[in-house]
C-alpha cells in the first residue's frame, strides 16, 4: 500500500481522534504548503467583500452559501468552488426566472457583460492570471468533447456551449475556425506535450495577442474572454466536481501547488459572477465590488508568484 493510500484510511479511521486533538497531525503534503504559505509566511489567500446591505431572503440565501464557501477555505477550496457555485447559480436562476437552464442562463450572462467595460476589465485581470494548468484542464475537456467522427451540429454539450451552434445570431466563427485549426495542429498524435503548447497557445490568444495557426491570424475580442472564463472553465469544472470525474485534489500523491491555483482560480470566477449577477442588485456598490474583486486578483498573483506560469 501506497504512503498516500495509507494516510487516506488512517484519516478516516482516526477521525473522532484526529478531530478532537490535532487535526494538523493528518494534513495531507499540499494542505501543508498551503498552510504554511498562511500562517508562516504570512500571505493573504482571499478577502470576501464587505456586505452591510439590508436584511433580504433571496439575498441570505446567497450568504448562506458564501459563508459555506468560507468555512472550507483554505483546507477545501475545491469544496468552497461547490459551495459559491450554488450561490452563483441561484443568482443566474433569479435573474432569468422562469428559465433554469444553467448553460442558457450563462449565455445570456455572457452576451450581457460582454459589453460591460467595468466587468471585461476584470475578465482581462483573471486571464492574466490563469495558471497553465488550468489553460490545460481547458485543452483536455476540448479534446475529450470533440467527436472527430461527428459534425459540428451534432457535437457535445461543451463544444456547443463555448462556439453557440445551436444560435445563429451568434454563433462563434471566429472560435469555430480556431478551435478547428488547434485540431488540427495539436489533437492528432496527442501527450502531454501538446496539450501544454496548446495550453500556452491558448493563454497568449486569450491575453490579447495576435496569434498564427494554420496559415490563419486570429484575434479575440470580449465576447470570447467571457465564453471561455463562464461557459467554458468554470463550467466545466462545475462538470468535473458535480459527475465525480477525479479523486479529491488534495487527496492524490499527484496534487501540486497548480492543483490548488486551479480551484482557486475557478473559486474566484464562480465568486465574481456571484457578486455581479447576484449582489449587485441587493445594494452592494459596483465601485466596492470592483476594488474587492481587483484586491483578491492581487492577493492570488503574491499567493502563487513564479508557480502561476508553471
Amino acid at each position: 500500500m501506497s504512503k498516500f493510500s495509507k494516510l487516506r484510511r488512517d484519516y478516516i479511521n482516526n477521525w473522532n481522534i484526529i478531530i478532537a486533538s490535532n487535526p494538523s497531525a493528518y494534513y495531507f503534503p499540499l494542505e501543508k504548503i498551503v498552510y504554511d504559505k498562511i500562517f508562516n509566511q504570512h500571505l493573504d489567500l482571499f478577502r470576501p467583500i464587505k456586505v452591510n446591505i439590508p436584511k433580504d431572503v433571496d439575498c441570505d440565501i446567497k450568504l448562506s452559501y458564501l459563508i459555506d464557501a468560507l468555512s472550507q477555505i483554505p483546507r477545501g477550496m475545491d469544496i468552497a468552488f461547490d459551495f459559491i457555485w450554488r450561490g452563483y447559480e441561484k443568482s443566474l436562476q433569479e435573474k432569468y426566472a422562469p428559465s433554469t437552464n444553467t448553460t442558457k442562463n450563462i449565455k445570456e450572462e455572457v452576451l450581457k457583460y460582454a459589453i460591460d467595460s467595468d466587468v471585461i476589465n476584470v475578465v482581462n485581470q483573471v486571464l492574466t492570471v490563469v495558471p497553465l494548468q488550468t489553460w490545460e484542464f481547458v485543452v483536455k475537456s476540448i479534446k475529450e468533447n470533440w467527436d472527430t467522427s461527428k459534425t459540428l451540429n451534432d457535437q457535445s454539450g461543451l463544444i456547443k456551449r463555448v462556439l453557440y451552434v445551436d444560435d445563429s445570431a451568434n454563433r462563434q466563427s471566429n472560435l469555430i475556425n480556431l478551435f478547428e485549426e488547434i485540431k488540427n495542429q495539436y489533437f492528432a498524435d496527442y501527450d502531454a506535450k501538446k496539450q501544454r503548447n496548446a495550453a500556452c497557445f491558448l493563454r497568449h490568444y486569450f491575453n490579447g495577442q495576435t496569434m498564427n495557426i494554420g496559415g490563419n491570424s486570429f484575434s479575440t475580442n470580449n465576447k470570447e474572454k467571457m465564453i471561455i472564463l463562464f461557459s467554458c472553465l468554470l463550467y466545466e469544472f462545475r462538470n468535473s466536481r458535480t459527475h465525480a470525474e477525479a479523486i479529491s485534489p488534495f487527496k492524490s500523491s499527484k496534487a501540486t501547488i497548480s492543483t490548488y491555483m486551479h480551484c482557486h482560480l475557478s473559486f474566484l470566477v464562480a465568486y465574481i459572477g456571484l457578486l455581479f449577477t447576484g449582489m449587485e442588485k441587493h445594494g452592494l456598490k459596483r465601485a466596492d465590488i470592483l476594488v474587492n474583486v481587483n484586491y483578491n486578483i492581487d492577493l492570488f498573483k503574491k499567493f502563487y508568484g513564479k508557480a502561476i506560469n508553471k
